[in-house]
């Protein structure tokens, strides 16, 4: 143990209270810090764990009898610390009862006057060697012992005079001379402490009634009283403040409880709805994912029908300009066949002439034959000839009615193919129509798609930003989480602080209680 002494300020007040069996129940501040322990290693263990080896057993015997008697203790004492070095005290104990039982010990230390000091070093070492100062071994006087002892050397001195001859006006003299000396160095500190006392109070009509005297004791009587009186006064108006702050107290206290309670409940509450609502973004944002998902596969699909759209719309032009070309053939072909028709209608005609003029020959054929019978052998050469043009006659009239027959099969063919051309024509013309109108529909579809296209992009676009908001939510709910936790930790620690003060009113309502019964 090192003897380095540990220097304080004068303004700190170092308190403990015991049990009865001198456990440590309470130590302050300023006492933790000038041991240099703290509140867990105090709390609980005996006070004699500050205790300096340099302190005499007999200093605490006589405090212990005081305090076991019931009555105050007044004190230096020297404690040490925890990492070594001392500390010295001017300590007050004082026996705390509750309905008549002392129910703890409280001790409060201040720090001392350095003359204090001095004497208590060398009283402390004296009475380790089982000695103790010098003045302790002379005999207590009293003021009547001192006075009288002055006034009988007084008296032995005059005597001394007045027997070796001196004049008895001159003893008398000395005598009186030493006398009056002696007493005024025996009431010379009784005068200094009348002149305090009028100092502190300073009415002789008080004096008279409280004393029924007025003289240098009564002056000291009447402070006496006057300090009991003021401390009195003073603890009264203190219990009374601190009671009523006690009740103050405990009832904002549990006001405050009351509304940590609902604070808590509330937290409570919103824990439920923050963790609702957390559900409830979670799952929106993996909709969100989802349905980002689906509309990119959308957009991705709208893009490709998109593409088919343009691909079927070029088909469908390639497939009109085939049409139209197959129209326009379709429209030479019939001119054909018409100038075919017409031409065959001509070739008829010819036939009808032919036929006509066969008939004819026939005709003039036979005619010639009946004539040439009629000629007889002159005759006969010009039957046979005759007979040959009739054979021929009937032949051009077989073949141009054989002609005649293909020519009209022709024309009817003809007429067929004018009527299926015709058709085809207007079939295709329709064909046309519709590839028209679909090509519109197409395009309408397209311009369609492209808005699709478009809308999906924007769609995309707002989930985006609908996930990227669904994620910055999920961040504030989760600050916010955690700054419910924080709120939740401090209304706990509120409770516990109400609870606290709640336990610390109690205490002083009864140290007043205490105090107030120790009067």
């Amino acid at each position: 143990m090192n003897d380095k002494e540990y220097d304080y300020p004068a303004s700190y007040n170092l308190i403990s209270i015991t049990d009865p069996s001198s456990y440590i129940k309470y130590a302050s501040a300023n006492f933790n810090e000038v041991a240099g322990f703290d509140d867990k290693e105090l709390i609980g263990q005996p006070h004699n764990i500050v205790r300096h080896p340099d302190m005499p057993p007999r200093a605490f015997e006589d405090m212990w009898a005081h305090l076991k008697a019931g009555k105050h203790w007044m004190g230096m004492v020297k404690n040490k610390r925890k990492h070594g070095g001392y500390y010295w005290v001017d300590a007050f104990a004082s026996p705390i009862k509750y309905k008549g039982e002392t129910v703890e010990y409280q001790s409060v230390r201040f720090k001392p006057d350095r003359a204090y000091v001095k004497r208590a070093e060398k009283a402390y070492a004296k009475m380790r060697n089982n000695s103790q100062p010098f003045q302790m071994f002379l005999p207590r006087t009293r003021l009547w012992m001192r006075s009288a002892l002055f006034i009988i050397l007084s008296s032995l001195v005059g005597y001394g005079l007045i027997h070796n001859g001196q004049s008895p006006l001159l003893s008398f003299g000395v005598v009186a001379i030493l006398s009056t000396l002696a007493t005024y160095i025996l009431t010379r500190p009784i005068e200094k402490l009348t002149k305090q006392c009028r100092k502190d109070f300073n009415n002789p009509l008080m004096e008279y009634i409280y004393c029924g005297k007025i003289n240098d004791l009564s002056e000291i009587e009447l402070a006496l009283k006057m300090r009991k009186q003021y401390a009195d006064a003073l603890l009264g108006r203190i219990s009374i403040s601190v009671k009523d702050s006690c009740d103050i107290t405990s009832i904002n206290a549990n006001r405050a409880a009351e509304n940590s309670d609902r604070v808590t409940s509330n937290l409570s509450e919103q824990k439920t709805e923050i963790d609702s609502v957390a559900t409830a973004v979670n799952e929106m944002q993996a909709s969100s994912s989802e349905i980002s998902t689906n509309a990119q596969a959308t957009a991705d699909a709208t893009v490709k029908a998109q593409d088919t759209m343009t691909q079927s719309r070029e088909v469908i032009d390639e497939v009109n300009h085939s049409v139209l070309g197959l129209v326009k053939e379709l429209g030479d072909i019939s001119d054909v066949v018409l100038r075919l028709n017409h031409q065959t209608e001509q070739i008829g005609t010819v036939i009808e002439v032919i036929n006509d003029i066969a008939e004819q020959t026939n005709l003039l054929a036979l005619n010639a034959a009946i004539e040439a019978a009629r000629a007889g052998d002159q005759g006969r050469g010009f039957a046979v000839v005759a007979d040959e043009v009739r054979t021929l006659a009937k032949r051009t009239q077989d073949s141009t009615t054989e002609i005649k027959s293909a020519i009209e099969s022709i024309q009817s063919g003809s007429q067929s193919a004018v009527s299926a051309l015709e058709k085809g024509n207007d079939m295709s013309t329709g064909t046309v129509s519709l590839l028209g109108t679909a090509l519109e529909s197409i395009q309408d579809l397209e311009r369609l798609v492209q808005d699709v296209v478009e809308r999906n992009q924007q769609v995309a676009v707002a989930i985006e930003e609908q996930v990227y908001v669904t994620d910055e939510i999920n961040q504030n709910i989760q600050i916010l989480n955690l700054k419910y936790n924080e709120s939740y930790d401090l209304m706990t620690e509120t409770n516990q602080m109400n609870s606290s003060v709640k336990e610390s009113s109690k205490d002083l309502s009864e140290m007043i209680s205490k105090f107030a019964s120790n009067q």
